[in-house]
């Protein structure tokens, strides 16, 4: 039996309003902790600050290519007439149109409980987003959930056109335009997957256009922009993955071990000689701690449900997007820079859209629902548990790691379980 043309209208607007009321609560929960961030604590904050100030010839490459978060605090401050507060204004705005896009999506697309909707916001990422308010991940996550909200819910057409304020607020939305660009055609989309294509050279144009017109210093090795962006990968899988601290000469560096000169027919900008420092095995247990805990055991709900019912993902290209989209930039994140658990969020559209979607709609026992939800949530939350129990800070690493493969074992295994019982489908 259908349901009546005016009933599901009602219906798409109680969604709407709950979402919004949702969203709004929410975001007014966490202002205060947007307000006690009065100084930057990331150090790349100072060149967007920059830039919000005008100071353009003061800004190094890449950051002069993520000119749209700036400028919006730039021209907002005409009316706050402090940079600090239009940053601010301009997070809480984005932790809105995050929120409520994320939230509607998956209430229009679900029949999660609310309540367990509500979980996935409380966690240590949507924390670190807002606390970083300087810098453009946050405007970033809210394009992005606008996008999959547009593409999934509305018209996919009119979502591609979300791909342009994308790469004018980072440069990495290029892995978002391959992802689209590639599944499209591997689905013989072939039309959606040129109209991807384009907007991509367009915005990449309109990018490196805008950088030419506002004159910037160049990156600090003095290297071709794609060399620099290209270079970062091994640097960063070096010191975040295996832990060899390497350095170049115009870095400060301490206790040297191996010091390598540039052959004089290798030219590359500034960089004379690249330094090895000893071994440190600090930073990968960081990393670790953060593809184990970061998201929670969704990373592993997700790969369980793609290995158990993979042909699912057939039915719809924007929840492979997401998915792959998603897995790409949380594996690539230790690589990408020096801020690891920053660079792994930028993989939430996989464990904030897909897995919630996928997992309801493949999970038929609540009960199930309710104890993946949960031991997602306390998994989020253990590096602080593991400070607040151990002064020794090794000791509070090992036992995150050690609880935390534990958690995504047992999940693991219940999701196994409950899928010869019948739960899953």
């Amino acid at each position: 039996m259908s349901i009546p043309r005016k009933s599901h209208e009602m219906l798409r607007l109680n969604c709407y309003i709950t979402s919004f009321v949702i969203a709004f609560v929410i975001t007014i929960i966490l202002i205060p902790m947007a307000l006690s961030v009065s100084a930057p604590s990331n150090p790349d904050s100072h060149w967007y600050i920059n830039m919000a100030e005008g100071n353009y010839q003061e800004t190094a490459k890449p950051f002069s290519y993520r000119v749209l978060y700036p400028f919006l605090a730039q021209k907002l401050t005409l009316l706050t007439h402090d940079v600090r507060s239009s940053f601010i204004v301009l997070a809480l705005v984005s932790i809105f149109l995050l929120l409520f896009a994320v939230i509607l999506l998956l209430m229009s697309k679900t029949t999660l409980p609310k309540i367990l909707i509500i979980s996935l916001f409380f966690t240590p990422y949507i924390m670190s987003l807002l606390k970083e308010y300087y810098l453009p991940d946050l405007c970033h996550a809210a394009i992005i959930s606008c996008f999959f909200l547009t593409t999934i819910i509305f018209n996919r057409w009119y979502g591609i056109l979300w791909l342009l304020p994308l790469f004018l607020t980072r440069e990495s939305t290029i892995l978002l335009s391959l992802t689209i660009i590639l599944i499209t055609f591997y689905n013989r989309e072939n039309k959606l997957a040129m109209a991807a294509l384009i907007t991509t050279f367009i915005a990449i144009a309109i990018s490196i256009y805008i950088s030419s017109v506002a004159p910037s210093m160049p990156n600090l090795h003095r290297v071709n922009d794609l060399l620099y962006l290209f270079g970062k990968i091994p640097f960063n899988f070096l010191r975040n993955v295996l832990g060899v601290y390497t350095w170049f000469n115009v870095n400060d560096y301490h206790h040297p071990i191996v010091i390598l000169k540039m052959p004089k027919y290798i030219h590359l900008g500034a960089i004379k000689t690249i330094v090895f420092g000893c071994l440190n095995f600090d930073r990968p247990l960081r990393t670790l701690i953060t593809l184990l805990t970061y998201f929670g055991t969704l990373p592993i709900i997700l790969l369980s449900i793609v290995k158990f019912r993979r042909k699912y993902l057939n039915n719809d290209i924007w929840l492979p997007v997401a998915v792959v989209y998603g897995l790409l930039t949380f594996c690539l994140g230790p690589s990408l820079g020096s801020s690891v658990e920053r660079l792994v969020g930028f993989g939430w559209p996989a464990f904030l859209i897909a897995t919630p979607i996928l997992l309801a709609k493949y999970c038929q026992d609540k009960y199930l629902l309710i104890g993946l939800f949960s031991l997602s949530f306390l998994t989020s939350w253990l590096p602080f548990l593991g400070n607040w129990i151990f002064v020794n800070p090794l000791f509070g690493q090992l036992f995150v790691i050690v609880f935390a493969a534990l958690l995504h074992y047992y999940t693991y295994r219940m999701l196994n379980n409950w899928r010869n019982k019948g739960a899953i489908t």
